[in-house]
C-alpha cells in the first residue's frame, strides 16, 4: 500500500510545484502583456475611416458650405483625436485645417491674409501624437511653406502650435 500512496503523493508535490512556480511568475510581467492587448484592441476599436472623419466635420452646421481638399486619420488617437482634415472655407480661403475630436472639430487657419494657396506638392501628413504637416505657396511671391501643425489637449485647454518655414 505504501508502494501505491508514496508515488501518488510524489506526482502532487511535483504537480505542486509546477503550478507554484507559475502562480509565483512576476504579477508585472502578465499585467504588462495584458495592458498591451488592452490597449491595441482599444485602439484598433476607437480608429476612424477617412469618410467617418469626414463626416463628423460636415455634420457641424458651419462646415456645411466647406469643401474637403484632404482628410487624414490620427491611429494613434493622440489626445482623444480622430483625424485633420484640410479644407476651403465659405469665403474660399483654402489654407484651414480641423482637428476633429468626436464629435466636434477644431479649426486651425494658417493664412490670415487668404493669400496662400495649397502647394502643387502638398501632401497632409500625420505624423503622430497630434502633428500634421503640409506646404502652401503664396503665388504672389513664388514661395512655398512648409507647415507643421501640433494639437493637444489637457482637461481645459484645447491647444495648437504652428511653424512654418520658407523652402529653399
Amino acid at each position: 500500500m505504501l508502494k501505491v500512496i508514496m508515488p501518488c503523493i510524489l506526482i502532487c508535490l511535483f504537480l505542486s510545484a509546477c503550478q507554484k512556480s507559475y502562480i509565483n511568475a512576476p504579477a508585472t510581467d502578465r499585467l504588462e502583456i495584458s495592458t498591451q492587448s488592452d490597449v491595441s484592441s482599444d485602439s484598433e476599436e476607437k480608429a476612424l475611416t477617412k469618410e467617418q472623419v469626414i463626416q463628423i466635420f460636415m455634420n457641424e452646421k458651419d462646415n456645411s458650405n466647406c469643401v474637403i481638399t484632404d482628410c487624414v486619420v490620427a491611429e494613434d488617437m493622440a489626445y482623444g483625436l480622430t483625424g485633420v482634415v484640410q479644407y476651403t472655407d465659405e469665403s474660399g480661403n483654402p489654407c484651414y485645417l480641423a482637428f476633429v475630436k468626436d464629435p466636434w472639430s477644431y479649426p486651425v487657419g494658417l493664412d490670415a491674409e487668404n493669400i496662400c494657396v495649397i502647394a502643387d506638392d502638398s501632401i497632409l501628413t500625420y505624423q503622430g501624437n497630434g502633428i500634421v504637416t503640409l506646404s502652401l505657396k503664396n503665388p504672389e511671391m513664388d514661395v512655398i511653406y512648409d507647415y507643421t501643425v501640433e494639437y493637444s489637449r489637457n482637461n481645459t485647454d484645447t491647444n495648437f502650435k504652428v511653424s512654418s518655414s520658407e523652402r529653399k
